[in-house]
């Protein structure tokens, strides 16, 4: 755990990581894959300090802030007497596990997100 979520502190961990396995193990730190939350600030990082390193959100972390936006959005109440809606949640919660043809993501998240509870759930992540 870091003691903060800033750029800085990232920055700082990636390049003592560099040298601690340059200086005891003598190898360069530039791992193929690395696994975070979702930390705009770490992405920041991984691309500037690991640009060819491919970088993968902790599924456990994606689930827990769709399920903590659901209160702030108010969602809870259609979540709880709409049977559509928690079948809803469970398929935003499958989306990093489809591997649909390039040619389709873009239409098929366009339609995803025309839907407005998950216009609202997207506001987690202002990108989309």
């Amino acid at each position: 755990m870091l003691a903060g979520k800033s750029e800085n502190y990232y920055a700082n961990l990636f390049l003592i990581l560099k040298a601690k396995c340059l200086e005891k193990l003598h190898l360069n730190f530039q791992p193929q894959t690395i696994v975070t939350d979702f930390e705009t600030s770490v992405l920041s990082c991984i691309q500037t300090y690991m640009p060819t390193t491919k970088h993968f959100g902790c599924y456990l972390d994606y689930t827990q802030c769709i399920y903590q936006k659901i209160p702030n959005l108010s969602l809870v109440l259609p979540y709880k007497t709409n049977p559509q809606k928690p079948t809803m949640v469970r398929k935003i919660f499958a989306v990093p596990f489809l591997s649909p043809p390039p040619s389709t993501v873009t239409p098929l998240f366009r339609r995803f997100r025309s839907e407005p509870e998950v216009r609202r759930l997207l506001l987690l992540n202002p990108r989309f």
